[in-house]
Order: C-alpha cells, then sequence, then structure tokens
C-alpha cells in the first residue's frame, strides 16, 4: 500500500524533502470523482513548501509511490536554523525561493497551454 505524506485539508506541518524515492502529488476538484494526477517527484524534490510557508491547508495529497526517504522541516526546525546557522538559513531559503519561482511559471505556462 503507499503511504500518504499529507493529505488534502491536513494542516501543513512541515515541507518534505525527497532524498530517495518518489511521490505523486495529486488533487481532487469537489465535483470530481477521482485525483488527478499533478506531478510525480523524484529524489531532491521538495514537497508542500508552499502550504508550509503560507501555513495553510494542504490543498493536494502527496503520496509515496514505492519505498523513499523523506526528511521532513517543522517551522521549529527551521526556526532553529535560522538562529544557529543564520547562512544556511538564508541559503535554502533562496533554495526555496528558486523552487516556488520555477513552479509558478510552470503553473503559467500550463494556464497558457489550455487557454490556446
Amino acid at each position: 500500500m503507499k503511504n500518504a505524506i499529507f493529505r488534502e485539508g491536513e494542516a501543513a506541518i512541515a515541507l518534505y524533502i525527497l532524498e530517495f524515492g518518489q511521490v505523486t502529488v495529486w488533487a481532487q476538484a469537489d465535483q470530481q470523482v477521482t485525483a488527478k494526477r499533478l506531478q510525480t517527484l523524484g529524489a531532491g524534490s521538495f514537497v508542500g513548501e508552499m502550504e508550509f510557508f503560507l501555513n495553510t491547508a494542504h490543498q493536494t495529497t502527496a503520496i509515496a509511490d514505492i519505498p523513499s526517504t523523506i526528511y521532513q522541516m517543522t517551522q521549529t526546525a527551521l526556526t532553529h536554523m535560522q538562529t544557529e546557522n543564520p547562512q544556511g538559513a538564508i541559503a535554502f531559503q533562496k533554495a526555496m525561493n528558486q523552487l516556488m519561482a520555477e513552479r509558478l511559471s510552470q503553473a503559467y505556462q500550463e494556464i497558457n497551454q489550455l487557454l490556446d
């Protein structure tokens, strides 16, 4: 059985870092019977970062498709990093900003394709 990392509607208590394995992110609109695959991520990917930084509930469900090694970073751990290793925290934030900008750009491209 595949393991859920988080489910739609759950509080975003952490962001997740996929060291090894594969995770698929699913979304289900109100009227849909089945979920739609949004993306499949591999090693080195981050999952759940948007809701983590916005402090909102998850809008999607993330499932580990195969045995995976996944780490979580909580708000407490992020605060600790900012205090104990400010330069590391700055580098981490820059990486998160880059990732979210890339994902937003990809979303814009997908919207444009749908409108064509």
